[in-house]
């Protein structure tokens, strides 16, 4: 998990800014996926980059809904690292803790 590493490392080096934390990431679209993934914000300043599930970034996910068509391992990824949300446009963040127990008592509730 490299990417948890990092996402804690550039966090703690952030902290003394007023920045909040859900703006570490953004939503992004890959390759044969149709879910709606996260990534750091500098994945454009950098080569090599990918989302926190692993996988090659294409495009800003510009019109995606994180909360609706979100990668869970992206978002756990992200929560294990201590990022709790995340910005799904300039005026929403979405809450990854409750998005991952909303999804997991839905997967519940199919059982």
């Amino acid at each position: 998990m490299g990417w948890v590493a990092a996402v804690k490392r550039r966090r703690v080096k952030d902290m003394t800014r007023s920045r909040h934390t859900f703006d570490f990431l953004v939503t992004v679209l890959v390759e044969g996926s149709a879910e709606v993934h996260l990534a750091p914000d500098t994945w454009r300043e950098r080569t090599g980059v990918t989302t926190l599930c692993g996988h090659p970034i294409r495009a800003v996910a510009t019109d995606a809904n994180f909360s609706r068509d979100g990668c869970m391992p992206c978002a756990h990824c992200a929560v294990a690292a201590g990022i709790s949300s995340a910005r799904q446009t300039p005026q929403v963040a979405v809450n990854l803790r409750r998005l991952i127990e909303r999804r997991e008592r839905a997967a519940a509730a199919k059982h």
